[in-house]
């Protein structure tokens, strides 16, 4: 009965190899998809200087281990390939003729050796099958240890991203290491913004009075037109070259917003207000016509206009702002109610 005995240095190589393999490749893993010290690559507040250095810092660490990694496999799998071959050459063919062909091949370390594993398919004996299958295993293993650095390289390009700092964004007040300190390099060195338009808020809105935006509504409205070019009017597609559409072929999903379309802030992430809306008409009885227009102040007119005569009704109190101050999304919902009555004259009779 033989005596157990553990190989140290086999263990040792191991220990040490293996981490060595899998930390940047698991590194690799999570940098693909944030940094190891936040949760996005995207700050809304901007990363600062120091951010952005220890992500360089853990991208250089990578590349660093990985090269060792592909230095020190070929040598690291011999080692360990020639102890696996001692043991089996031990335990295996202790009676057979070929026992020092073997051996021989082990010690040469034939797996690295193209001839020898082309000569391992002529060796004699029924016992050769283990043998030569532990070479080519052994040739198997150094060859994918040996593209490990290259395949890394092809599944894994490193690339530039373009990542908002708090230098872009102008914010005061960013904090490091979860400590209420302000930051000084943030405040220090903030770049000149430029203003590309301007989005009204809530607040804004609820205070800008009606006869300030009556007059240029109804004056653009009375001359609009569907081969009008609205730089202003969206698309849900993404071509921004949209905004040279007309009027008319923009589709029904379209909406409007404060800057013109295929407007871009780069890395920045800014949210702006947009509007749109939709109509749907139903046709009514007569005597449903609200009279009088319910509400507080309504808008009603009525007007003739040749033999017609046209009434409208839209029961809400005017001059109230619909909106909350909120900046998330808001559903209006507004009725408009027209009367038209159409007179026709034949003869001296009128219907």
């Amino acid at each position: 009965m033989s005596e157990l005995k553990y190989h140290k240095l086999a263990m040792f190589l191991l220990i040490f190899y293996i981490p060595l393999i899998i930390i940047p490749w698991a590194l690799t893993c999570v940098m693909a998809k944030r940094p190891l010290s936040a949760s996005s690559y995207y700050n809304q507040h901007g990363l600062s200087d120091l951010d952005i250095d220890r992500i360089e810092k853990w991208a250089i660490s990578v590349n660093v281990l990985n090269s060792i990694g592909s230095l020190i496999t070929i040598p690291v799998l011999s080692t360990l390939i020639a102890q696996v071959a001692v043991v089996y050459s031990h335990q295996h063919h202790k009676d057979s003729d070929y026992r020092l062909q073997y051996l021989v091949a082990f010690a040469d370390r034939g797996w690295t050796d193209a001839f020898t594993l082309f000569k391992s398919w002529k060796w004699p004996g029924g016992m050769s099958n283990g043998a030569r299958n532990l070479l080519f295993f052994a040739a198997l293993t150094i060859i994918i240890g040996s593209i490990q650095q290259p395949l890394y390289q092809i599944l894994v390009p490193m690339e530039n991203i373009l990542v908002p700092t708090c230098h872009d964004t102008g914010y005061m007040g960013y904090l490091i290491y979860q400590r209420f300190l302000l930051q000084s390099e943030c405040s220090r060195k903030v770049l000149p913004a430029k203003e590309i338009g301007w989005d009204m808020e809530p607040t804004q809105m609820a205070l800008t009075y009606q006869y300030e935006i009556f007059p240029q509504l109804v004056g653009e409205l009375a001359v609009a037109s569907l081969d009008d070019v609205k730089p202003n009017l969206w698309n849900n597609a993404s071509d921004s070259a949209a905004n040279k559409l007309l009027l008319r072929d923009h589709e029904s999903g379209a909406f409007v917003a404060a800057l013109e379309q295929g407007t871009s802030t780069g890395v920045l992430r800014q949210h702006i207000m947009r509007l749109n809306s939709s109509v749907e008409c139903q046709r009514i009885q007569r005597a449903a016509f609200p009279s009088p227009c319910p509400g507080e102040r309504p808008f009603t007119r009525a007007f003739s206009h040749g033999n017609n005569m046209t009434r409208i009704c839209t029961p809400r109190s005017r001059g109230l702002s619909p909106w909350t101050m909120s900046r998330s999304r808001q559903d209006i919902v507004e009725g408009l109610y027209i009367d038209i009555l159409e007179q026709l004259e034949i003869g001296d009779r009128a219907l």
